[in-house]
């Protein structure tokens, strides 16, 4: 599972590309590193983001429409961005980046919600995503 494999890692994983293969023909890549110095460079790179800063008021500049639309642009078509963070100011700055947020329920265990933020025009039917 995801929690042994990433307990494997220690818990100050090195910064950098880390990879996790949970069956023969699904390849996952998880880029350990602050999001401010990630490239963001390649359109349509990603499957999902699992975005988990430190909330708004502690991490501003993490949570601007300017930033979050960076994310936007390197999901692949339907891509989703999840986060803990589901406060309304979040959920505005999702919507004005191009993403159409809404709370969840969260993981067995941990936050009673969290935020699953799509594409826009991206069904909500759709959703495979298990959090």
């Amino acid at each position: 599972s995801y929690l042994n494999w990433r307990a494997s890692l220690g818990s100050e994983p090195e910064q950098g590309t880390h990879r996790w293969q949970p069956a023969e023909n699904v390849h996952v890549q998880v880029h350990h590193t602050d999001a401010r110095d990630f490239g963001f460079d390649e359109i349509g790179m990603f499957d999902v983001i699992y975005f988990d800063p430190f909330d708004a008021r502690e991490n501003p500049d993490l949570w601007q429409p300017s930033f979050l639309e960076r994310m936007h642009r390197v999901l692949k078509l339907h891509g989703r961005l999840v986060t803990y963070c589901v406060n309304r100011r979040v959920k505005e700055a999702l919507r004005e980046a191009g993403f159409e947020p809404r709370a969840v329920r969260g993981p067995k265990g941990g936050k009673r919600d969290v935020m699953i933020a799509t594409q826009v025009g991206a069904s909500a039917a759709d959703d495979s995503l298990r959090v």
